[in-house]
């Protein structure tokens, strides 16, 4: 008897002991209209918890819940005391719980309840794990999968955040891949203008400068909080979000879902705890969940499409229906009077060893722990790494986009290749440079061209060295033997742009002959600011028969010293240092270029003495139903002994042709369409270009034509006009004006454009007047 009792008491307490185990497992709940449909953004709240239900209709409790009350727009209210698997909603006659009131407090005390506005200083940590699922993740061999996780300090000071990443952990990887390090998974704070969520700036529903895209709606006021549903006022929506979020009684956000069902299927929840010493919600926990949506838009952490740490293909394939990122991110050590990071004024600095830390490290920084299927992950990783040759086609891929095609220790420059003009017909070359693997303090580089039409060899080389890591100053010499386009004008500091061809160089007809040594020294002043300053002796020779009258000289060839310093400023972009690498994280604009330069005369060397000033602003204003406006505003001025090749054109793109056929050409960037080439120069010059980009026409998954407005004006002078023998050309001093219209991307990144003059310089015949070319726009 004795014997039984104690197997009952056994029994029972196994039973206790699973039903505790149960009641703490993660369960989840179905909420359906009375016609079998989900009721998405409903407010679940238990004793110790509130959950909001998704697109689908779908709650997710961490433990199953007691006592349960739901509350959706449209609905009756329901208190569940039992637990069940699927609830059925009583519609109701459907109020309009306006809650624009309560959101126009939310902005009123943003500054007082945002912890990046409250206080000088911030300082916290984050640890974030990125996975990217792709095939079934039940068989390890095929998974085109993706592991990642970063630990990071953070500080907040005067609203500027900075990132040290302490620890870096690409699975399969031996180093961090730069793309991943600057990839932008997700923001913090919905009380900016712009939330990020996978490099995309949405419109965020907590600023006032976005007010009139969202529409705010009550679903329920308890004693604590306001839940408010927010949903796109707009047509267009795609920087537009949907969701709940949690506000409490000092208007400050405590809890936020937010949701995107289109190209991309996306989930955000964010949830905050409340530091009661400073009465201020700090976030806790974000999770960002993506899924392949309708439009079979890819989506890759690498910035190119290859196929490990890519959610989708374009075309959206059966087994590509499961496919899933999860980024989960945990933020922890809170600080208001924090220590200074050090980041050396860079956004996000990496540590020189965050890719190698330790096992150890790991075990003991890891925030959410590895589980069976993570070692799934590690073993797909690593052999699917393996099989595609998935390093060395990103490296290639990323030396692409910037213009650069890896081989060994060397990367061929790909503008070298093939070029056409009108006066080197078809020019054929090769160059390139040497890279990190070959040294990461020293570089060579040159290249050789030939010219079909002229018969005639260019060439150049060049060398750089190192002379400090942490600013990226390099002390550069170069020579060159070369043509070069007569009123070009380029700054230094700018950019490498790279594209397949460049279209203004196939009708360009007036170049010059120019020798060059020179000597320069690159410098990142601060991580805002590139500088570079240049010491240079030309030698210059005429492809036509040009003179310029210096005194009583006609000088066909002339020596010229020069001194230039160049500036590029990006005073609200984001920069990333890694190692000697350096990432725009976020181009903000404006951007500003300057450039000054100086011409000396026989006491150094040359034969002319004048000056060069260049001034060009950029900006870019995204609205929020997805279109674009762009500015670009330039001037530029010389004054002294200024011959015509180097003075300023206007960027002309119409080739010298009576026809408008004859003229079909390749529109150009920020070219003047209708302008034909050596028909104006300047010496003062001043050129605004208005680009106003609509939204996508999403036409099928593959067909997303975009229409271009366009308006370009032009205003200058030349001095000294007398002075430049044997060529003929006008000014700008009445002012210059062209609009246009392009159809982009129609097939393979063609597309058309058309362009009028119009104006003081409209020309007599009509057909003059028109240009009608086709574009090419392709990203690789």
């Amino acid at each position: 008897m004795l014997l039984y009792v104690r197997l009952l008491f056994v029994l029972l307490l196994q039973c206790c002991l699973l039903s505790k185990l149960i009641a703490q497992q993660a369960v989840s709940t179905n909420l359906i209209n009375q016609n079998s449909e989900p009721v998405a953004f409903a407010v679940a709240i238990t004793s110790d918890t509130v959950v909001f239900s998704n697109v689908y209709g779908h709650l997710q409790f961490k433990k199953q819940p007691n006592q349960l009350k739901i509350y959706a727009l449209g609905y009756k209210p329901v208190t569940l005391e039992d637990f069940q698997l699927q609830v059925t909603l009583q519609e109701s006659e459907v109020n309009q719980n306006n809650a624009d009131q309560i959101i126009a407090k939310v902005f009123k005390n943003a500054n007082t309840n945002d912890p990046f506005t409250s206080f000088n200083k911030l300082g916290f940590k984050r640890y974030n794990r990125t996975l990217i699922q792709r095939d079934s993740i039940q068989n390890s061999v095929s998974n085109e999968n993706l592991f990642s996780e970063r630990t990071s300090e953070f500080l907040v000071q005067n609203q500027q955040i900075k990132e040290r990443i302490v620890a870096q952990n690409n699975q399969g990887f031996d180093k961090p891949v730069l793309k991943m390090l600057s990839h932008r998974m997700h923001d913090i704070n919905w009380y900016d203008k712009d939330y990020v969520i996978f490099e995309i700036d949405y419109a965020s529903p907590l600023h006032p400068d976005n007010i009139k895209a969202y529409q705010y709606e009550l679903i329920h006021k308890s004693n604590e909080f306001y839940y408010i549903k927010f949903s796109p006022k707009l047509n267009n929506a795609d920087r537009l979000l949907q969701g709940v979020m949690q506000i409490d009684n000092n208007y400050a956000l405590s809890k936020i879902y937010a949701n995107k069902d289109d190209e991309i299927k996306l989930d955000l929840h964010q949830n905050f705890e409340k530091n009661s010493t400073q009465n201020l919600w700090l976030t806790q926990e974000i999770l960002v969940e993506m899924t392949p949506g309708e439009g079979g838009k890819p989506v890759s952490l690498f910035g190119t499409n290859v196929d490990i740490g890519t959610l989708q293909s374009q075309s959206i394939a059966e087994v590509d229906q499961n496919n899933k990122l999860s980024s989960k991110s945990i933020f922890y050590s809170y600080s208001f009077e924090p220590e200074e990071l050090d980041t050396e004024n860079y956004d996000i600095l990496v540590e020189d060893n965050a890719h190698t830390r330790n096992t150890a490290y790991w075990e003991s920084k890891r925030k959410l722990p590895l589980t069976s299927q993570d070692s799934l992950f590690f073993k797909g990783t690593a052999q699917t790494l393996k099989r595609q040759k998935t390093i060395s086609r990103i490296k290639k891929l990323e030396n692409v986009n910037d213009g650069f095609f890896p081989i060994f220790k060397w990367k061929t420059d790909l503008k070298t290749l093939i070029k056409v003009n009108n006066f080197e017909g078809l020019r054929l070359g090769i160059g390139g440079l040497t890279n990190e693997e070959f040294s990461d303090q020293f570089r060579v580089g040159g290249y050789i061209a030939y010219g079909t039409k002229d018969k005639q060899v260019k060439f150049g080389v060049n060398t750089g060295f190192l002379l400090d890591r942490d600013t990226n100053t390099w002390l550069n010499a170069e020579y060159t033997d070369d043509v070069r386009e007569v009123g070009s004008n380029i700054y230094l500091t700018d950019e490498r742009v790279y594209s397949l061809f460049e279209p203004r160089l196939v009708n360009i007809i007036f170049f010059y002959k120019e020798k060059t040594t020179s000597l320069s020294l690159q410098r990142r002043l601060t991580p805002n600011l590139l500088s570079e300053f240049k010491i240079a002796h030309d030698r210059i020779f005429q492809t036509e028969n040009y003179a310029f009258l210096n005194g009583d000289i006609a000088l066909q060839s002339y020596d010229l010293t020069r001194a230039l310093v160049s500036l590029r400023w990006s005073p609200r972009s984001r920069f990333l240092k890694f190692d000697n690498n350096f990432i725009n994280v976020k181009e903000q604009y404006p951007v500003i270029s300057g450039q000054v330069e100086q011409y000396f005369g026989s006491t150094f060397g040359g034969d002319l003495t004048f000056t060069k000033l260049n001034l060009k602003g950029q900006y870019i204003y995204n609205h929020l139903n997805n279109s674009h406006t762009e500015f670009i505003l330039e001037g530029n001025y010389a004054f002294g002994d200024v011959p015509l090749t180097h003075s300023f054109h206007a960027y002309p793109n119409a080739p010298n042709d009576e026809k408008i056929l004859g003229r079909f050409s390749v529109a150009g960037v920020k070219s003047f369409e209708t302008m034909f080439f050596s028909e104006f120069f300047s010496t003062r010059l001043a050129s605004l270009h208005i680009k106003h980009t609509l939204a996508p026409f999403k036409i099928s998954n593959t067909f997303r034509p975009e229409m271009v407005l366009i308006s370009r004006h032009a205003i200058g002078d030349f001095s000294d006009q007398e002075k430049h023998l044997n060529v003929d050309f006008n000014t700008l001093n009445q002012g210059y004006s062209e609009a246009g219209v392009e159809l982009n991307k129609i097939f393979w990144g063609f597309g058309l454009s058309f362009a009028y003059r119009y104006g003081a310089y409209h020309l007599p015949n009509f057909d003059d007047n028109i240009a009608f070319k086709f574009t090419f726009n392709l990203q690789l």
